[in-house]
């Protein structure tokens, strides 16, 4: 979370053959690694969750017997890596304290928010507002954007607990990602932003009383800027307008072309894939009588398609429905039952939901700022089980072991009652 503060500054420098970024996330691969085996013991029902993952890097790594690995595929695999490391090990030490891990993470998305935003307000004033290339900005548009979706699920979570300071972070994050001009992050914000209002209507329905008028102001705000505001406007509705909605063009930004080239490669090898990191040599080609700076598919789907085939999509989509399902199921039970914050399994299901739409149309997989981060706090999610806490915790009460018989399942409502 420290170097995710500095979006793509780090690819900047040059360390040898690879740049700082490469070199900052072998470095953070290694550390995370050599902590969970430090941890030594793992919650047996924390390994069963993380097993599709698991499998979905074993399946990776084999791909590599009839595709050489490329420099692309490593740079991939590590980022895989890290993702599936953070998930272990986060979710393994918020399974032993998730309250000390919760107060950790709300610092490191402090210190994020604090060197973004400042890195964005500097850009904005020195350099205006960002062009089509990640090159204009020293900390990169887009990636800040993507990083932006999984800092604002955080701040949305502590939001719908009644935490007041959230909501000028929520604004600030909002305002960051609609001025990076990134589509695809604005849409996925309006996204998370909806899922919470609906959380809120089926537990809090006071407050969404309150929430869902702003967040309907907001969505139009949002929308009469991508119609009035020029650098919005011409990114949208100018440029490579080879689609059509509604009888507006639409600006794809090399996405047709990008798919088509990447939906034909694959076709070739559709069950078992190419290997890591041929969906960019691909765009590379198709690319490369331009001037275009493309080197990824912007499609995640896609991507892995292509690297992994059909056995590699499948164990993909598996990793988001059941990890999904899982964080909505815990986050769920929690509220129903025991109303003990469960700000941990709701930051993950917002991440889970907010990475699988972005993926539709950008890279969110392959930046190592944004799965770095996503997942720390997605294991947070998968270890926490806030509701079982509250259960046992409610279990040791004297109170309760005296009279187990007349008050059943035990929930803090409940508990109150009783003491009264």
């Amino acid at each position: 979370m420290f170097l995710a503060a500095f979006g793509s500054l780090p690819r900047k420098i040059d360390v040898g053959p690879m740049t700082a970024m490469g070199a900052l996330t072998i470095l953070e691969v290694g550390v995370s690694a050599a902590g969970l085996l430090a941890c030594g013991r793992y919650p047996k029902w924390l390994l069963r969750r993380t097993i599709p993952y698991l499998l979905l890097l074993t399946w990776a790594a084999l791909t590599t017997i009839w595709a050489p690995p490329n420099k692309e595929g490593f740079q991939n695999a590590i980022v895989y890596t890290l993702f599936g490391v953070m998930v272990l090990f986060s979710g393994t030490l918020t399974a032993r304290d998730p309250w000390r891990v919760n107060r950790l993470l709300d610092r490191g998305i402090g210190w994020i928010s604090l060197v973004a935003l400042t890195f964005v307000g500097t850009e904005l004033l020195t350099k205006g507002i960002p062009a089509d290339s990640e090159e204009s900005w020293w900390i990169g548009p887009r990636p800040v954007a993507i990083l932006g979706v999984v800092v604002l699920s955080r701040y949305l979570a502590r939001w719908y607990y009644g935490d007041r300071r959230a909501r000028l972070w929520i604004l600030l994050w909002l305002a960051v990602i609609v001025v990076t001009i990134s589509r695809a992050a604005t849409a996925t914000a309006f996204v998370l932003i909806g899922t919470v209002v609906l959380a809120q209507m089926r537990f809090q329905r006071r407050r969404a009383a309150l929430s869902l008028p702003l967040a309907l102001g907001a969505v139009v705000l949002v929308v009469t800027l991508v119609l009035l505001w020029s650098p919005f406007y011409q990114r949208m509705f100018s440029g490579d307008v080879q689609v059509q909605v509604g009888g507006a063009a639409i600006n794809v930004a090399g996405r047709a072309t990008m798919w088509d080239a990447v939906i034909t490669s694959a076709l070739e090898h559709p069950w078992i894939g190419q290997g890591l990191g041929t969906a960019q040599f691909v765009i590379g080609v198709a690319f490369a009588n331009t001037k275009s700076l493309m080197t990824q598919p912007h499609n995640d789907y896609l991507r892995v398609w292509h690297d992994l085939g059909a056995v590699g999509l499948g164990l993909h989509l598996a990793v988001i429905g059941i990890w999904v399902w899982i964080l909505g199921r815990d986050w769920y039970v929690a509220e129903r039952r025991y109303r003990r914050p469960a700000v941990l399994e709701l930051t993950g299901l917002l991440i889970m939901i907010g990475l699988s739409v972005l993926e539709l149309t950008d890279n969110p997989i392959v930046y190592q700022a944004v799965m770095g981060t996503a997942g720390t706090f997605v294991g947070a999610g998968l270890g926490a089980r806030t509701y079982r806490w509250s259960r046992e915790r409610a279990q040791a009460d004297p109170l309760v072991q005296r009279d187990q018989s007349t008050l059943g399942p035990v929930s803090a409502g409940r508990l109150r009652e009783r003491r009264a």
